[in-house]
């Protein structure tokens, strides 16, 4: 009988992605995006005092290591690089296991600032 550990494994992140209070030092805004490999929040950075947008992967089996190791040599190049059609990357580490990449907010208007 196979083993349901891998979709167990995959709804169980996913469910707690979905739920993310905060991601490292970033603090969760709401939910902008979510497919069928990730999911895509507006966080705050408490340290800059700016938003950010945070791309999360939903692993659920060995081979995502893969997955995971690819997203974070990816955002690596791309932080390196600056042209106006690239996202600049801030920041890719992991978080309870799951990888995430840190990006300039392209996708919400800028909050209004009090002067």
């Amino acid at each position: 009988m196979p083993s349901d550990q891998p979709a167990d494994h995959a709804q169980s992140t996913a469910q707690s992605a979905s739920h993310a209070e905060s991601i490292g030092r970033f603090r969760v805004v709401r939910q902008l995006g979510r497919g069928g490999e990730g999911i895509v929040y507006l966080a705050r950075d408490p340290k800059l005092d700016r938003d950010v947008a945070i791309k999360t992967l939903l692993l659920g089996d060995a081979s995502d290591k893969n997955l995971a190791e690819q997203l974070i040599e990816t955002a690596s190049t791309a932080s390196a690089l600056s042209h106006p059609n690239i996202v600049p990357v801030f920041k890719a580490g992991m978080h309870e296991g799951c990888p995430y990449v840190v990006c300039s907010n392209m996708w919400t208007a800028p909050p209004s600032r009090k002067r």
